[in-house]
């Protein structure tokens, strides 16, 4: 693992941008929308056999995390909670990119790539195993 910070230029509006972009409005909504009386949409997984999707909960912890509700949020659905806290610090990066001209640059070699893909496949097994655990 080798991390490596190389000069930005700034070239206009890019993916980066845009998924800034659309996080500072995806954490407007959760502020302002109300979803437990607008319900988005059910979960088909459990609908069919009757047991969450590794997904199921992550909206709502999502929210929960948002509105300053943190063990709500984890209680919920632990993997939402991580992914809403991720998404925070990612919308603190990007300007922080753009003011102080500089990005971090993480080279993996193939077998951390694969131990990383691994992790996060058993990190998804576990939230769906703790979310079948706790009949959620």
């Amino acid at each position: 693992m080798r991390l490596s910070f190389t000069r930005a230029r700034h070239q206009g509006w890019g993916f980066v941008e845009l998924y800034w972009l659309t996080g500072w409005v995806v954490v407007g909504l959760a502020w302002v929308w109300d979803f437990s009386r607008h319900p988005l949409s059910y979960c088909a997984l459990r609908l069919l056999i009757g047991h969450p999707c590794p997904a199921c909960g992550m909206t709502r912890a999502f929210v929960a995390v948002l509105h300053g509700q943190l063990l709500t949020g984890f209680l919920i659905s632990p993997l939402g909670a991580l992914a809403c806290l991720g998404l925070v610090a990612f919308l603190f990066y990007v300007p922080f990119v753009h003011w102080r001209g500089f990005r971090p640059h993480l080279e993996l070699s193939l077998r951390e790539q694969w131990v990383w893909r691994i992790g996060i496949i058993l990190l998804i097994l576990a939230n769906w195993a703790y979310l079948v655990a706790a009949g959620r």
